[in-house]
């Protein structure tokens, strides 16, 4: 028998589906990682590139969640709410 830290390791395949607002992307293909933490880190990832690139482009969206899932249905959601509260108008 082998020590744990030379044995195999299992790897669960996890979907990550995005949503943007009410507008629904379905992850065909997913992605195999060691435990359901490293999902969660690898969604984390996605919506601060996702963030960034949707912010850079000017969009006004509100939401971003990333919907993780495996073969037996959603295990979580990791989403971002990105809001800006004037506190006065902005400078002219």
């Amino acid at each position: 028998m082998l020590p744990p830290s030379q044995g195999s390791k299992c790897v669960t395949h996890y979907y990550f589906d995005l949503r943007i607002d009410d507008n629904l992307v379905s992850d065909n293909e997913g992605l195999e990682v060691a435990d359901v933490k490293q999902a969660q880190k690898e969604a984390m990832v996605s919506l601060g590139e996702i963030i960034r690139d949707i912010t850079r482009a000017g969009s006004q969206r509100n939401s971003v969640t990333v919907e993780i899932r495996d073969q037996e249905g959603p295990v979580m959601d990791v989403n971002m709410i990105l809001a800006v509260n004037w506190r006065r108008g902005p400078s002219q």
